[in-house]
């Protein structure tokens, strides 16, 4: 049933419902405004703070990136070298492996050549004894000559054919070798992760060098040059990188010589290579033997060697007289050099001087029972001497020594033919003819034999000169 309003109309209970809900949602609204308004009474004082708030945080912010700034090529310079290292050093261990590995087969030729060297040095008489060469030598002269080849790489001014063997050894020589040479594999660990080449080279040099630094003596010589071909390799490396980090200065660093620029590289390569054309220069006018032994004579001390060597190559031009000067020196600066001794003998003989060839050709069999040279050179003085018993006895261990020997086979056949054995002397002179078939005289001496035989009992073949005992100036 309907109502009757102050307004006439009539209200039904679903409009006033509606009605209702409007109020709230006006006064909600009111409320709402209310708050806002508050809100906005408060804003200017709010926000002049944070402005306060915000310019000081910007002021912190430019300070922080002023110090950043600062700061940051310090720490990536660190950064970086940090990185590099554990890099290289991670590099390394996890490669390590397989680095040894693939160089297995490289050191097994290796190992296998050094076996061949020492059988073959061996059967030569080349490797010294222990009584000859104590260990305690050969560790203090292998001390020495690791720092003398370091020395003559910067300063060639004393290189030689041949360095022979100290006598002796200075403790505060080797002393101060052993202290460098510690330094130098100390200072190579400490850089090992900041200059990895050093500790490379230094390695490379000290590993290659070690089979020929004498510690197995082969030869005589206390060292010798041509050692230093591959060890030194690992130097030039060291140099090499080493002026690079100076010139230029690795990633990051500063280098050592900030204004060394490309003009002065450019000037110091010109003048290595005028240096290398005045050195090959040098060299040319150096070459010849009696030269380069006369120079090893100059620069080294006690070298019976170069004295042995120089004697011969004036006994080839004829020089007697001085290569005789020579070999006597020789043998007194190493009286068990047999050689020596040997070649003396021969020279004394040709100078007609027999007793004195007679006694070092002894001195050279009794020092080296199989030298076959010398068993010659004796036979052929004591023959010249008369003593003809003594001389084939010689003679025939110089053949059985030298079977190839034609001076040998020669001058046996004429001490045979002397003492009238004349069918030994033919089989000399027919083994004289198969090495030198183009040998006239050799064929000469054959032919006639079977006649002198018939016609006498001793002496030379009928109608033939006496043949001249003669030796080789070398065994």
């Amino acid at each position: 049933m309907a109502a009757w309003t102050s307004g006439g109309r009539v209200q039904s209970p679903k409009s006033r419902v509606q009605s209702r809900a409007g109020e709230r949602r006006v006064q909600s609204t009111v409320e709402k405004g209310q708050e806002e308004s508050k809100v906005q009474c408060l804003t200017p004082i709010n926000s002049e703070v944070l402005r306060e708030q915000g310019r000081e945080q910007e002021s912190k912010v430019e300070e922080g990136t002023k110090e950043s700034k600062v700061q940051s090529p310090k720490s990536k310079v660190e950064e970086g070298k940090e990185a590099r290292q554990s890099s290289t050093f991670n590099f390394r261990l996890s490669t390590f492996p397989r680095l040894v590995w693939e160089k297995l087969p490289f050191f097994a030729v290796s190992f296998v050549f050094c076996i061949i060297t020492l059988l073959a040095q061996g059967d030569a008489g080349a490797i010294q004894t222990a009584t000859r060469f104590p260990m305690s030598h050969r560790v203090a002269n292998a001390m020495l000559s690791y720092v003398h080849y370091l020395v003559q790489m910067v300063w060639p001014g004393h290189y030689a054919v041949f360095y022979s063997y100290p006598r002796g050894f200075s403790t505060a020589a080797v002393s101060l070798a052993v202290g460098l040479l510690l330094s130098l594999s100390i200072l190579a660990w400490k850089t090992f992760h900041k200059r990895p080449y050093f500790a490379f080279g230094w390695i490379w040099y000290v590993v290659t060098l070690l089979p020929v630094i004498g510690l197995i003596q082969v030869g005589s010589q206390s060292h010798a040059d041509r050692y230093t071909y591959v060890p030194l390799i690992g130097i030039f490396i060291v140099l090499a990188w080493g002026a690079y980090d100076a010139v230029d200065g690795s990633a990051g660093e500063t280098p050592a010589l900030p204004g060394f620029h490309d003009t002065w590289l450019v000037i110091l390569a010109i003048a290595a290579g005028v240096v290398t054309l005045l050195c090959t220069a040098l060299a040319r006018q150096q070459i010849g033997y009696e030269t380069l032994f006369r120079h090893a004579i100059a620069v080294t001390t006690r070298n019976e060697l170069a004295r042995h060597n120089l004697a011969m190559t004036l006994g080839n031009q004829g020089r007697l007289d001085e290569a005789i000067a020579q070999l006597e020196e020789a043998v007194r600066l190493a009286p068990d050099y047999a050689l020596a001794h040997g070649n003396l003998g021969a020279m004394l003989l040709k100078k007609g001087r027999l007793e004195e060839s007679i006694l070092h050709s002894q001195a050279a069999i009794k020092l080296r029972p199989n030298f076959a040279g010398a068993h010659r050179n004796l036979g052929a003085a004591l023959g010249a001497k008369g003593r003809v018993d003594e001389a084939i006895v010689e003679l025939k261990e110089a053949v059985r020594l030298a079977p190839g020997d034609p001076e040998a086979r020669y001058n046996l056949g004429f001490a045979l033919a002397s003492k009238g054995r004349w069918d030994e002397a033919i089989v000399q002179y027919r083994e004289l003819v198969r090495l030198q078939p183009a040998n006239p005289s050799a064929q000469k001496l054959l032919n006639a034999a079977p006649a002198a035989a018939r016609n006498s009992e001793g002496g030379s073949p009928k109608g033939e000169a006496s043949p001249k005992l003669e030796l080789r100036k070398s065994p």
